[in-house]
């Protein structure tokens, strides 16, 4: 619950962050996905639906095929438990459907 909360409030900043310091938002984004991936390790994550919505209207949004956050997103998408990992398995495809290296 306390995770919603906080994407609740970062999230409002991403557009003002899209328009004004592009590079910090690329930062926070990378820095809510290792958030989300130290949280999935520790607990069970109940709102993946939520979660996977934003991080979905994030991806499409602001972010878009912009190499160097994909990289590392993909990184912690890896290691997201795998409820979650199920809900994005269509926003980071690779040619055969999956992440790369699974």
């Amino acid at each position: 619950m306390q995770l919603l909360f906080i994407l609740h409030l970062i999230s409002p900043f991403l557009s003002r962050l899209e328009k004004e310091r592009t590079r910090i938002l690329s930062e926070v984004v990378v820095e809510l996905y290792q958030l989300i991936h130290q949280i999935g390790q520790q607990v069970e994550l109940i709102h993946v639906d939520a979660i996977a919505d934003l991080l979905y209207h994030i991806k499409y949004k602001y972010i878009g095929e912009y190499r160097p956050v994909m990289e590392k997103v993909r990184e912690f998408i890896r290691h997201f438990p795998q409820k979650l990992r199920d809900r994005l398995k269509f926003m980071y495809t690779h040619r055969a459907g999956r992440l790369p290296n699974e």
